[in-house]
């Protein structure tokens, strides 16, 4: 595997966990911070995905 693909998993984990965290704090005190973390959660891992996916067309480095 390449250091880059591990890196992404790295940057995908942290954010899971700290969208995870954050998701449940402002699900019990605000219902609106829920729905804009859902976007920003898809907005991410949209992002993770294209990196990845862009990263595996290309040759190893």
């Amino acid at each position: 595997m390449s250091k880059t693909f591990l890196r992404w998993v790295a940057v995908w984990f942290s954010f899971v966990w700290t969208w995870v965290i954050f998701a449940f704090v402002l699900n019990e005190t605000n219902p609106f911070a829920w729905n804009a973390m859902q976007r920003l959660a898809f907005l991410f891992l949209g992002s993770v995905w294209a990196g990845i996916t862009h990263n595996h067309t290309r040759p190893e480095e």
